[in-house]
């Protein structure tokens, strides 16, 4: 071998030399040359990124060395070419840890970056990651397994964006990335097209694994959205394929499809909470999706809004989503509307998609007297509806649809042309598995179902079990707020009965309190903080407790044979900025208070950010109460949530003015509650249509006493 390579060596030079003579040029590819003179940089320290990033060429490579780089602010620039990419790699992929006050800003052509871990921390301003540097954007660039968790900025901070990823300009590619964690208003992935240099960009987002994300309480939890009503006309051309969406339950809107010509294709939605939501722009493409709503609340599929959107062989199973979220939801237009408003459905094309065991199809959906254009022009044809229970709501009128082979398992209620009853069973034979007769209606039965671990990257870790509970026996004042201000993990403390003076002590961490026992003084809610009060007398002034805002953390308080009397303030409030998972009041009592015993109202959920999801109040009494029990706002005309739900049942109110002010829920369920001598629930409607369920009420007092009250403040 090494004779013949020697021979030919002689015989390329030879050649070469000929070639020279005979007045030929012999020239070496560009890419070639640009790869032969590439360098590699490492780099170990912020401080010595600047020399080494500088004056990058085609083919070179940067390398960040292992470790925690902290308030790193990298910004990656040069001009690479398709054959010869500039390349920002981590040493190991997810042992580079970018904390503390950290970014990445990018522009140029051609750069690839990968490997990084953003934690810790949260961008300093604007985005975690962002295909721009002030005015110059990044084209043909790429940004793939790299991971951000929980790199929220606190609450208290966001005064506007707070996006973690950012694409501008065009060709660029986000892919096989993990992104889990957000908690803070703002989306998640935005795809800017404000300028004419961001659009059309044909950007692609694909085989990123897209992690919990719970209810915001507020407009701005998206989880990916393409351009803004303001430019919603213009075409941005994005292809959302191959990602896996996991609980991604901000807001009612998972996806938020804002311009024109985008393919949203081949991805799957697992728990999430919402829907893929044409909102504005025209000429859009949904298909090969599948959605699993795995029986979790508000599980929605598609939602089509505007022109020539196509929704074909998509997939949606076990979703309980109603009205905006439904698995279909067919909306109702504006007259004349403007571009931040609904503009009517027209030439929509919706057909080949199978519907099991989901709560609703619905068309027609928000009308009322703004909303009063029904679809028109439009189509829904050979799709697949299995199993129990799926109700059809014709909101509007329907004349401007085309239904055609169609097939259901079930009678509809109300006849529409166009539907075939049949022998189809909607059980599943697998999770997520439908088994039905065959037909040529729905989508295709081998349709590909992305799986977990084709999304995201393999190499980051799992967070770590939590540590185990611990469990305390108390005696003393001094001992009892030293183990809940020096706690770490979930704590469970057991009260000697007896009488603790605590002031004012901050819970940051899981903490139940077991009594019996009597407690005066205030809980202030931070960081992590659940609190669960158990056979507790509480008393002290002004909130007794108080939840403070918290990055990352939406709290969750349960009050179990709790009893305040004759307080100053209420018993629970929420500073702005402040959100509650659930709060959940159990067999308790409360009287002679001066004021709410929830108190979950201000400025800021005047404004629309409420301040709980889900408020429960069972088996307990309220007397001689003058302000309500529940204080509970969400304000403006805003219709991306899908709290406040409240649930009154069982309880007693005994000469109460307002058992509960209720302004702007979206769900109240009142069941067997008792009223002597008390004022009504007041529900005050400022947007939406709310959805209400009273059953078994008891009056004591006059029977002509009225004790419900739905008040359209518009």
């Amino acid at each position: 071998m090494v004779r013949i390579s020697s021979y030919l060596a002689a015989a390329l030079v030879l050649a070469s030399l000929f070639a020279f003579a005979m007045g030929v040029r012999v020239v070496r590819s560009e890419a070639a040359a640009q790869t032969e003179s590439a360098r590699t940089f490492t780099v170990a320290h912020p401080a010595e990124y600047p020399s080494s990033a500088t004056n990058l060429k085609p083919g070179d490579t940067v390398i960040l060395r292992n470790g925690v780089w902290r308030d790193f602010d990298l910004r990656f620039e040069g001009e690479g070419t398709a054959e010869a990419p500039i390349r920002l790699r981590a040493e190991t992929p997810g042992r580079v840890i970018l904390s503390g006050r950290s970014r990445l800003s990018m522009s140029g052509q051609h750069l690839d970056v990968s490997g990084l871990v953003f934690r810790d921390g949260y961008a300093p301003q604007d985005e975690v990651i962002a295909f721009r540097i002030g005015n110059r954007v990044a084209n043909d660039s790429r940004v793939s397994y790299t991971v951000i968790d929980g790199y929220n900025r606190p609450r208290e901070d966001v005064t506007g964006n707070d996006s973690w990823v950012a694409l501008f300009g065009r060709r660029n590619r986000f892919d096989h990335n993990h992104i889990v964690g957000k908690t803070t208003p703002g989306v998640t992935l935005a795809v800017r097209i404000e300028t004419e240099a961001d659009r059309p960009n044909h950007h692609r987002i694909d085989h990123n694994y897209f992690g919990p994300r719970p209810p915001l309480g507020a407009n701005g939890g998206e989880t990916i959205r393409i351009g803004t009503s303001h430019n919603s006309l213009f075409d941005s051309a994005t292809l959302i394929e191959a990602n896996y969406f996991e609980e991604c339950s901000g807001e009612v809107e998972i996806i938020s499809v804002k311009s024109g010509a985008n393919i949203i294709r081949g991805n799957l939605f697992h728990r999430s909470q919402g829907s893929v939501t044409l909102r504005h722009g025209n000429g859009n493409l949904v298909e090969d999706n599948v959605f699993m709503g795995g029986g979790q609340d508000n599980t929605g599929g598609v939602r089509v809004i505007n022109s020539r959107q196509i929704v074909r062989n998509n997939l949606f199973i076990d979703l309980t989503g109603t009205g905006f979220t439904s698995a279909l939801a067919v909306m109702n237009g504006v007259p004349d509307s403007p571009l931040n408003r609904y503009h009517q459905v027209r030439d929509a094309e919706i057909h080949n998609n199978t519907f099991v065991n989901v709560a609703h199809l619905a068309f027609g959906v928000g009308a009322d007297a703004e909303r009063s254009l029904p679809p028109a022009d439009s189509g829904f044809r050979n799709n697949l509806i299995v199993g129990q229970g799926t109700q059809i709501e014709r909101l509007s009128d329907l004349s401007g649809m085309v239904f055609a082979g169609n097939v259901t398992g079930e009678k509809l209620e109300f006849p529409i042309p166009g539907f075939t009853q049949a022998d189809v069973d909607g059980r599943t034979s697998g999770p997520g598995t439908p088994a039905f007769a065959a037909t040529a209606a729905g989508a295709p039965r081998d349709l590909k179902r992305l799986s977990r671990a084709e999304a995201g990257v393999s190499w980051y870790g799992q967070p770590q079990s939590s540590p185990p509970v611990r469990l305390v026996n108390v005696s003393d004042a001094a001992a009892l707020v030293s183990i809940i201000s020096t706690a770490r993990s979930e704590t469970m403390i057991a009260l000697a009965p007896g009488s603790y003076d605590i002031g004012s002590v901050e819970v940051s961490h899981a903490l139940t309190l077991n009594g019996p026992a009597r407690v005066n003084g205030r809980f202030v809610l931070s960081g992590e903080a659940d609190l669960s009060l158990n056979d507790l007398s509480l008393s002290g002034s002004g909130p007794l407790i108080l939840a403070t805002p918290s990055r990352g953390h939406a709290y969750r308080l349960q009050l179990n044979i709790v009893g305040v009397a004759n307080n100053d303030g209420p018993v629970v409030a929420a500073e702005d900025g402040a959100f509650l998972r659930s709060i959940t009041l159990t067999q308790s009592r409360f009287s002679d208070l001066s004021a709410p015993v929830l108190d979950l109202g201000g400025a800021a959920a005047l404004k629309g950010a409420y301040k709980a999801e889900t408020v429960t109040i069972d088996s307990s009494h309220f007397a001689r109460l003058s302000t309500p029990v529940l204080l509970l706002v969400r304000g403006g005309r805003d219709e991306s949530t899908f709290g406040p739900r409240v649930v009154l049942s069982g309880n007693h109110f005994d000469r109460v003015t307002e058992p509960a002010h209720l302004h702007g829920a979206t769900s109240v369920h009142l069941s067997d509650n008792r009223f002597s001598g008390s004022g009504p629930i007041r529900l005050l409607r400022e947007a939406g249509a709310p959805d209400v369920t009273i059953d078994g009420q008891r009056f004591t007092a006059s029977a002509t006493e009225k004790h419900f009250e739905y008040i359209d403040i518009n």
